[in-house]
């Protein structure tokens, strides 16, 4: 049962029952049986679990009793909710950007039970007339706030735009609490892991709503929504907004953050100004001081102070497109193309050590260190079984056929375009996995060169389509073979590389592009370029991502 929407803010609906169905098998309508209830419940599947929670929430939308007895009876829902849609989060849905079906089923539960939550407690808060009633009606509103902010942060780290009206809410609890003077109202709560009160709660989802999440990892989102937590005495909310507040927030739109108007600070109805200069302050100061930066890597300090100052001046122009374009994402797929669709085993059979060692015994015909990446692929094939003798597993390659369906580009509209890169727009199927900082490889025309690129942002539409930016690496750039060399591992199996030439005029440096799993700068290498084999040392890193690592590099005499 879905709230109607009237206007603008979603009417709760009518309590006019008074039984709840869903647990009626063990007595009445009280916290003891809702605690069997709960009890057995935990012990299903997740999935069911939160379908059974989803309708048991329907029921208490609409059921009838005094506040104080459906505080107590939300309050058991809601510890049980917390644990199913953790499950459900962390089991199925924060590895994957494009969902599967079934993937899709729980994201849609989770995101129901969310805001089923958030109505229940403000339709508790919203009961309480009587004075006395002061303790219900607190904790209910500090709640119904509480579960709107991790709401967001829900639909943040899956990289997904916060649903309808779900701000809507969010500003209509400040506002109650605002004209009830319950804004510094605090208290411990579920699903929170800070104590804040009612306003701190706030602000900290409108500084977080303009985070600029979509370029950031889940641990990353998830650092910046805890340090929040300890950031919040140094944000202030005001009732002026304009060029020396850097923000606002409207509280008649469905929408968080904003950037402030470049006028003078003024009065707007419905608008309030939030200033963090203090905390952006603090960071510059502590950015470049390792001892106070255990938390947050420098790079999302900064990251954090480009989201939270002044807007500036995009560093490259961006022009409007209806084209479309060819792109294949990952490693293997990006040396693939640009060796012309050659099989990388092909590449470096010639340079295998062919003595049988640990890997090869395991696998004897797999020379590609990438066979265990998220978008390698190999068949197995048992040899048949016989009473004496236990079944051989043989692996074998996919043909170059196979392979080259597997790396087939995919189309995609290009939304508009700089120097820089592409925002593109495309319908993905949930076997394409699509990572933040992976490597993709773009073609603009049948006759234009392959650009290695890697993606930067990313943000899911509705119907399974994606919107991505993709910063543009090099189109000069030739595929190779790498071995790493460690002094107490050895020699690593064969990866995928690549080499970008020295291009002064855009301030580019010879560098190799590996994986980031391994690689660091010191490392030793052997390097297979155009049939010779070649030794080396990583020097400097000039980039990473949680995928790849470019590095400058010297070649041994």
């Amino acid at each position: 049962m879905e709230s109607r929407i009237n206007g603008t803010l979603r009417v709760l609906p009518k309590r006019s029952q008074d039984s709840l169905l869903f647990c009626e098998s063990y007595g009445s309508a009280s916290p003891k049986s809702v605690d069997q209830w709960i009890a057995e419940l935990l012990t299903k599947d997740p999935k069911e679990q939160g379908q059974q929670l989803n309708n048991a929430l329907d029921e208490l939308l609409i059921y009838k009793c005094k506040p104080e007895a459906y505080l107590l009876l939300a309050d058991k829902i809601l510890h049980a909710a917390t644990i199913n849609i953790d499950l459900l989060t962390k089991g199925h849905l924060i590895h994957s950007v494009i969902f599967n079906t079934a993937q899709q089923d729980c994201f849609d539960i989770c995101a129901s039970i969310h805001h089923k939550i958030i109505l229940m407690y403000r339709s508790i808060a919203e009961s309480c007339t009587d004075k006395k009633q002061y303790k219900e009606r607190s904790t209910a509103l500090h709640r119904a706030m509480t579960q709107s902010t991790d709401t967001i942060l829900f639909y943040a780290q899956l990289y997904r735009s916060v649903a309808n009206n779900i701000w809507l809410e969010q500003h209509h609890l400040f506002q109650l609490a605002h004209q009830l003077k319950l804004t510094k109202f605090s208290q411990p709560s579920v699903s929170t892991d800070k104590e804040l009160c009612i306003s701190d709660l706030y602000k900290r989802a409108l500084l977080f709503s303009h985070s600029r999440t979509n370029k950031l990892n889940y641990e990353d989102i998830r650092r910046i929504w805890l340090a929040l937590a300890l950031w919040v005495p140094h944000i202030k909310l005001k009732k002026t907004s304009g060029i020396k507040t850097f923000f606002a927030v409207n509280l008649a739109a469905d929408m968080g953050l904003y950037y402030a108007s470049p006028d003078p600070d003024k009065e707007i109805k419905n608008v309030f100004g939030l200033d963090c200069r203090v905390l952006t302050t603090h960071l510059k100061k502590i950015k470049d001081d390792p001892e106070k930066t255990n938390s947050l890597p420098p790079l999302l300090i900064n990251h954090l102070l480009s989201a939270w100052t002044q807007i500036s001046k995009r560093q490259h122009s961006r022009t409007i497109s209806t084209q479309s374009c060819k792109i294949s994402f990952g490693l293997s797929a990006a040396h693939y193309l640009l060796s012309g669709q050659q099989d990388f085993n092909d590449i470096i059979e010639p340079f295998v050590n062919i003595e049988t060692t640990e890997e090869q015994v395991f696998d004897g015909e797999k020379k590609d260190v990438w066979a265990h990446a998220h978008d390698a692929d190999r068949d197995k094939k048992p040899a048949p079984s016989s009473e004496k003798e236990a079944p051989v597993i043989e692996f074998s390659s996919k043909s170059n056929k196979d392979r080259g369906l597997r790396f087939q580009p995919m189309e995609c509209q290009i939304i508009n375009s700089s120097d820089g890169g592409f925002s593109l727009k495309m319908a993905l199927q949930h076997t394409q996995k699509v990572l933040l900082g992976d490597p993709v490889i773009v073609q603009l025309t049948e006759d234009s060169p392959w650009l290695l690129s890697v993606v930067r942002w990313v943000e899911v539409l509705s119907g399974n389509k994606l919107k991505l930016g993709v910063e543009k690496l090099s189109s000069q750039v030739e595929t190779c073979a790498i071995k790493l060399t460690h002094k107490t591992q050895g020699t690593t199996l064969f990866q995928r590389g690549f080499l970008l030439p020295d291009q002064p005029e855009i301030g580019q440096h010879t560098s190799l592009i590996l994986s980031s799993l391994t690689a660091k700068p010191g490392i030793k290498f052997e390097l297979l370029h155009n049939g010779v084999l070649r030794r080396g040392q990583l020097d400097k890193c000039i980039s990473n991502t949680n995928v790849y690592g470019e590095f400058q590099y010297r070649l041994f005499k």
